[in-house]
């Protein structure tokens, strides 16, 4: 973990020459390009390791899920944007209006149940997801 983050943190500084050079109009390298998605897949791997990690053993990867569990749902009103499409009378698009609209919003909360597949840990999270309707 230590030779990983300050590995993928130098990938990402040494990007700043990517587009153009300040001194001149010309393109970055290739390699430079090489260099920059390689930085990147480096981060997207190390936030997924610590997003999937054991809070008890504090290995990566290791969240294993055991299920889930509807704990509560509430309902509540929000403002969304709708946006409607004109049309001409030969049925093409002609312009588009945009409308605020009040809308009924259910919000369901779970208790999400995992297992650490290497200390065998168990722990729980609650995640919330919204419907209209």
């Amino acid at each position: 973990m230590k030779t990983i983050i300050p590995f993928t943190i130098l990938l990402l500084v040494n990007t700043n020459n990517l587009a153009f050079s300040a001194s001149e109009n010309t393109p970055a390298s290739s390699s430079e390009g090489a260099f920059f998605f390689l930085g990147l897949i480096g981060l997207i791997v190390v936030i997924s390791g610590v997003v999937m990690r054991c809070p008890s053993c504090g290995k990566w990867w290791a969240r294993v899920s055991k299920g889930k569990r509807e704990i509560d749902r509430k309902g509540s009103y929000k403002t969304v944007t709708r946006r409607d499409t004109q049309y001409n009378k030969n049925g093409e698009a002609v312009g588009h209006i945009e409308r605020q609209e009040q809308v009924h919003i259910t919000t369901v909360y779970y208790e999400n149940y995992y297992n650490c597949k290497y200390c065998r840990h168990q722990w729980t999270s609650v995640s919330s997801k919204e419907y209209e309707g």
